[in-house]
């Protein structure tokens, strides 16, 4: 598709001629130049910047505010940033594209639309305040159109030129494309910049590290009895900890009343052993391969007497 493109230096700028350019999605920057009448004022969004330069139809786009920095912006992608120049694409035809700095702004346009081009730059040698990407909507729901201005020839939909003009003449508003995806609001998109901060996950702590850090305690051992019955089996549960950390693996001596035997606690310092006492006495649970802070006891009373059949 052949495409006109051209510059348009808003504010104070100079005269020239205008030229064309047959555009196959993306082309260069600088073309054409030439002077036209407008403020800063009227480059709010796509609709002032539409009604400022006497076009017809309902204008809406993307503006990307200042620092205009590389990076995606809804269907705006904009690359190569240095100074007062970048690249751009878009995955939807664009018609328009103002590059606003200080009082004044180039304006290119692209005809029927574009979905790139290189070398955009603003009317200042070392800034841009913000980017307009703009779409007739009006003429891209109905496949063509014209625009007004007060020299500038008009523009048809079919083809895409666009007509020359002088210094002071308006600029005839480009052409529409055949088919352009519905147009974002004139919001600002909010900029996804590359290399965004991310804050670091935090990491759940290891258990096998509970169990170093309740070295520096005592173990304190906790029964789930106070008692057992003489030649009676009977369970009994123990929890060791120290401080408020369970400790897993420990060793644990159970003597005393008939009884001798060594336990290991498992995973969340506990264990579950059965014992039967031989007679009467007291049972004494104590940590085997580190201090204690206490010595658990169970008393073992009575005598077990079976019960009488026949």
């Amino acid at each position: 598709m052949d495409m006109r493109k051209q510059a348009v230096r808003i504010g104070i700028v100079t005269a020239a001629a205008a030229g064309a350019l047959a555009l196959a999605g993306t082309g260069s920057a600088a073309d054409s130049l030439r002077s036209s009448q407008g403020t800063s004022s009227d480059l709010r969004d796509c609709a002032a910047a539409a009604a400022a330069e006497g076009w017809s139809g309902t204008w809406t786009g993307i503006k990307v505010d200042e620092p205009v920095a590389a990076g995606s912006y809804g269907s705006i992608t904009i690359s190569n940033r240095s100074r007062n120049h970048f690249d751009w694409s878009s995955t939807t035809p664009v018609q328009v594209v103002f590059v606003k700095a200080g009082p004044g702004a180039n304006l290119y346009s692209y005809g029927d639309g574009s979905i790139g081009d290189t070398g955009l730059q603003s009317p200042m040698p070392d800034s841009i305040s913000h980017a307009l990407f703009c779409v007739n909507s009006d003429a891209a729901s109905t496949g063509g159109g014209s625009t007004g201005g007060s020299t500038g020839g008009s523009t048809g939909g079919s083809t895409g030129s666009t007509g020359s003009s002088t210094s002071g003449a308006s600029d005839p508003a480009p052409g529409s494309p055949a088919v352009v995806a519905a147009a974002p609001t004139t919001t600002t998109a909010p900029a996804t910049l590359p290399g965004a901060f991310k804050p670091p996950v935090a990491k759940k702590r290891p258990a096998v590290k509970s169990r170093k850090l309740s070295l520096r305690f005592c173990a304190r051992i906790a029964v789930s009895r106070k008692s057992l019955v003489v030649g009676a089996r009977g369970p009994v549960s123990l929890k060791v900890t120290a401080g408020a950390l369970a400790v897993p693996g420990l060793r644990l001596r159970i003597s005393g009343a008939g009884v001798d035997k060594i336990v290991r606690t498992g995973k969340g310092g506990n264990v579950s052993v059965n014992v039967i006492p031989a007679k009467a006495g007291i049972l004494r649970i104590t940590s085997l391969g580190r201090k204690g802070c206490n010595t658990a006891r169970i008393g073992a009373v009575g005598s077990f007497e079976p019960p009488v059949t026949g």
